[in-house]
């Protein structure tokens, strides 16, 4: 849509033949920028696909994320960073998994940029964060994991939350920012090895993400906003 009068420019069906509630995508686009091109890159119906911003032409799709259970819906965004996009093929009941894809390409990549796939402790709701060379991510029950980026390779994979967490975690300053569900937050170390730095305890229900900016992490829980500093 045209930002100033709200016209539409472009629209495009994604009919992907998926079935059920894979059809559905509750995660937000993200964009792709580089190699002179800027991309909008959507995660749904069990599909990867990037859009030119400018007139909605599809320019590559990654295909095949499906899950077998009848609610493969997708949740968590995809992300990039460091010439990698990372989707997550729905963790609901803990049968999803995480993809690794080499950034670029067009037409169907589905068979010529996968670098990796991890189908353990991948999450259902929360979205996967790329910083200094790894992943970060977290499954629904508190698992935590650090990847190698590149490869896939796990660093470590270690509970910090008995449960409930629907929270992305967010990077900064050399740190990873888990939340969960009661506003509570685990910091640990951007780091192969796990270190916990700091645990603070908010005890409010929340299901926002955190917002880092200007050296400052912001919280939104049902009754506050909180802002964070030094």
């Amino acid at each position: 849509m045209d930002a100033k009068t709200g016209k539409n420019i472009w629209k495009k069906d994604r009919n992907l033949e998926s079935k059920d509630e894979a059809q559905d995508s509750y995660s937000s686009p993200i964009f792709l920028r580089g190699a002179g091109r800027t991309q909008i890159v959507v995660a749904g119906a069990e599909s990867l696909n990037a859009y030119d911003p400018a007139n909605g032409e599809e320019i590559w799709i990654y295909g095949g994320l499906k899950v077998q259970h009848p609610y493969g819906r997708t949740i968590s965004g995809p992300t990039t960073g460091e010439g990698v996009i990372v989707t997550v093929a729905s963790g609901f009941q803990n049968r999803g998994y995480t993809v690794g894809l080499k950034a670029g390409g067009k037409g169907n990549i589905t068979r010529s940029h996968r670098l990796w796939t991890c189908d353990k402790f991948s999450s259902d709701c929360p979205s996967p964060v790329i910083y200094g060379g790894k992943l970060f991510f977290i499954r629904d029950d508190g698992i935590a994991s650090c990847l190698d980026l590149k490869t896939g390779e796990p660093h470590w994979q270690e509970r910090v939350f008995s449960a409930n967490v629907k929270v992305s975690p967010v990077a900064g300053d050399g740190k990873i920012y888990f939340m969960n569900g009661q506003g509570n937050c685990v910091v640990v170390k951007a780091a192969p090895k796990l270190e916990v730095l700091a645990t603070n305890e908010l005890n409010e229900a929340t299901l926002s993400t955190p917002a880092v900016g200007d050296h400052k992490l912001f919280i939104r829980t049902e009754e506050h906003l909180y802002c964070v500093t030094k």
